[in-house]
């Protein structure tokens, strides 16, 4: 016959769920903190208006920003469309590796950038801006600045699926 369980036994089945419970609680804490995160945003940086005041000459500035724990190397970086087409930027910068905090900033001819997708896509529309890591994964932003909006080259509703 057994015993009815003692104390002990209830303190001893307490510690070990208590124990298992913060292990599993600890190992996910871990493993998203050593997950690589890169913060990007898009926004203009430069542009120059005509005797007219029509501007021309804009540089869009795509800035990757690395708040993760993890070095990342990004390989490329551009703007994407609703298609999934992308125009990737011709630049030195590129290749890079940052660091903890470390941050790029990626310059883009807006109408270089706007020729080149209508090439590929006569309907293209820039949706988002990315970067993209040597593992294939691309960073995208939330959403294009308003002068892009305003110019009809992207739309305001419309987020890029992963």
């Amino acid at each position: 016959m057994q015993s009815a369980p003692s104390i002990l036994d209830y303190i001893t089945l307490g510690i070990a769920v208590w124990g298992a419970l913060l292990s599993t609680i600890l190992a996910i804490r871990n493993f998203q903190k050593d997950k690589r995160k890169i913060s990007v945003t898009c926004r203009l940086i430069e542009q120059s208006l005509s005797q007219d005041g029509i501007p021309y000459n804009m540089i869009v500035g795509i800035k990757a920003v690395n708040t993760g724990h993890r070095d990342v190397r990004l390989e490329y970086a551009g703007l994407i469309t609703k298609s999934k087409k992308y125009f990737v930027a011709n630049t030195q910068r590129l290749p890079v590796t940052l660091g903890d905090g470390d941050s790029v900033t990626i310059g883009i001819k807006l109408d270089e950038a706007e020729t080149q997708l209508r090439n590929i896509s006569s309907s293209a529309i820039y949706v988002l801006a990315f970067v993209k890591d040597t593992e294939g994964v691309f960073y995208k932003t939330s959403r294009l600045p308003d002068v892009m909006i305003n110019r009809k080259m992207a739309k305001k509703s419309w987020k890029l699926k992963k």
